[in-house]
């Protein structure tokens, strides 16, 4: 690629013009400060030719940021329409600034519309760390079907994210590759705003190009249906005791969080006491769940194809599990132990149909140590007490002890 700098010396007092690679374009936004900087990116020919151009508004009145933006682009010699990165901060956004933000209308049945021709129809970066929302909350439907959006840094003082702000579906066509603080950026990491308490319903569904470690804030209380489903996100997730699972607005349970997402692991702190419905199923890269004992339900393909789990533990004394809450369709690869017998399963859920092994551990209050196995069964730990091995009834009612691998047999309680 052949590059050029220009200097105009009209405007080399507030615009800054250099032609860089197109992986430069946020380094040299974010360093543009207060001015108008416009970027150059050529390539081989004129119709390869691409220009980044950032603008900043240091203050605006709630429901006029349109004006703040016009007058700050014309000030700087730019069309607004041509406005690639944006920053703003020193008001407070109103649904009809985030109107004029996204380019997406909303009509009063809650349908999201995105005007691609409207007025910022060329932003593709938008900073508001230092702005405010009204309530602290990004609006539902803020960015939905905004396919030109690629980077969002939320605002500090951020509280709520509304339902289907950064939604993509049925569009599955969107660019949205970071939402989060400006540390999270530098870092591909997903951070949310410390005081962010609820992410809502498909917040982020569909956004396939939305990467990075997840990182879920400290402070968050609700997690809505499908926030993250369908999304590209990585990491080791971690699911506080006093988070509440949002249903969606119909009132369907299916709830689909993570579902389809390159999440690692998912734990699940002491207070949870339901899985949704199809939580995180259909995740290739998931390879450890932890559940603890105060969970007593697990709904219908809570992690159906988890693509590389090896062991579930169902520690509760009395829990439900439905059907293909556990399920691999394909692998058949999942030994499942339950800590006690009183487990009710839902009588359609048929293990061997799918080829798992469901294997019910009798732990008379011990705790699996999923480091150590006898024979294939995990060996549990008790205060004061010395395991001694595994029993269970053959064939003909007798109690036997384990001896062998050969002894372990799908839908057996073993004491």
């Amino acid at each position: 690629m052949r590059l050029k700098r220009v200097i105009s010396a009209a405007l080399a007092v507030s615009m800054a013009v250099s032609m860089v690679p197109a992986t430069a374009v946020t380094a040299f936004a974010a360093d543009a400060g207060n001015t108008v900087a416009v970027q150059t990116v050529e390539g081989e020919d004129d119709e390869n030719t691409a220009q980044v151009v950032s603008v900043t508004v240091d203050s605006f009145e709630t429901g006029k940021l349109k004006e703040a933006v016009e007058a700050a682009a014309k000030a700087k010699g730019v069309e607004v329409a041509n406005i690639t990165s944006l920053t703003i901060s020193g008001g407070t956004l109103n649904a009809t600034d985030f109107e004029y933000l996204s380019s997406v209308t909303v009509d009063n049945a809650g349908n999201a519309t995105y005007q691609s021709n409207a007025g910022l129809k060329s932003l593709i970066e938008l900073d508001l760390t230092g702005a405010s929302c009204v309530k602290n909350e990004i609006p539902e439907h803020a960015f939905q079907n905004n396919v030109k959006i690629q980077t969002v840094i939320l605002p500090e003082n951020l509280e709520v994210i509304g339902r289907s702000a950064f939604n993509c579906v049925p569009a599955k066509s969107g660019n949205l590759s970071y939402v989060g603080t400006r540390e999270g950026k530098e870092s591909n990491t997903i951070i949310f705003p410390k005081n962010l308490k609820k992410i809502g319903q498909s917040a982020f569904w569909g956004d396939d190009k939305l990467t990075g470690k997840l990182v879920l804030p400290e402070n968050l209380e609700i997690l809505g249906t499908n926030a993250f489903d369908n999304t590209k996100v990585t990491g080791e997730i971690t699911i506080k005791g006093n988070v509440v699972f949002e249903t969606a607005a119909d009132g369907n349970e299916h709830n689909g969080t993570f579902r389809g997402t390159n999440i690692t692991a998912i734990t699940f702190k002491e207070g949870i006491k339901k899985i949704p419905a199809n939580f995180a199923s259909n995740c290739p890269e998931l390879a450890s769940v932890t559940i603890p004992e105060s969970v007593s339900e697990i709904e219908g393909y809570a992690f159906f194809k988890a693509g590389k789990v090896k062991n579930f533990i169902v520690p509760g004394t009395d829990v439900t599990v439905h059907y293909g809450a556990l399920h691999d369709e394909n692998q058949g690869q999942y030994n499942i132990y339950f800590k006690t017998s009183q487990e009710r399963i839902d009588p359609s859920n048929n293990y061997n149909k799918w080829g798992d092994k469901a294997v019910i551990l009798n732990t008379n209050g011990g705790e699996v140590n999923t480091e150590k196995s006898e024979y294939g069964l995990f060996i549990p730990e008790k205060a004061g007490y010395t395991f001694k091995g595994w029993t269970c009834t053959d064939a003909d009612g007798k109690l036997k002890t384990v001896s062998s691998e050969n002894d372990v047999v799908a839908g057996k309680t073993y004491t």
